[in-house]
């Protein structure tokens, strides 16, 4: 058993680790939520480039179904899109769809009030950062 000093100490000097793993439980208590209530769960992500250019993938875990997602700011929409397109970033990977799962769109700035949400369920996409 590790006691609540302990535990503390452990947070304090791994902050970073501390919030992955927040993440990681928030990220499978949503999935879990999805299971209960019969929403597909979507495996994606998305970036944004300097220039602005957005690019991603999704497809869900147990269809074979093309995932729409929106492209969103500040609860205004500013696309609709499919991936749909070839996905040649992750070659080792072994995507569904024949890897057509990737989607892009050029976004102004500011980028980082931009969501990519899934929409038949509304799940937001995680967005990786350069870096």
């Amino acid at each position: 058993d590790v006691s609540p000093e302990m535990r503390d100490m452990i947070a304090s000097n791994n902050p970073r680790d501390m919030a992955l793993y927040e993440r990681a439980v928030a990220q499978h208590e949503l999935r879990y939520r999805f299971y209960l209530e019969g929403r597909p769960w979507c495996h994606g992500y998305y970036m944004i480039s300097d220039e602005g250019r957005l690019h991603g993938s999704a497809y869900y875990a147990a269809s074979d179904e093309a995932v729409e997602v929106e492209v969103i700011r500040e609860g205004e929409r500013l696309a609709s899109l499919e991936a749909n397109l070839f996905q040649a970033r992750e070659v080792k990977c072994r995507l569904p769809r024949d890897r057509y799962v990737a989607f892009r769109a050029k976004v102004s700035p500011p980028f980082d009030d931009i969501e990519v949400v899934v929409k038949a369920t509304g799940q937001r996409l995680q967005r990786h950062r350069a870096g």
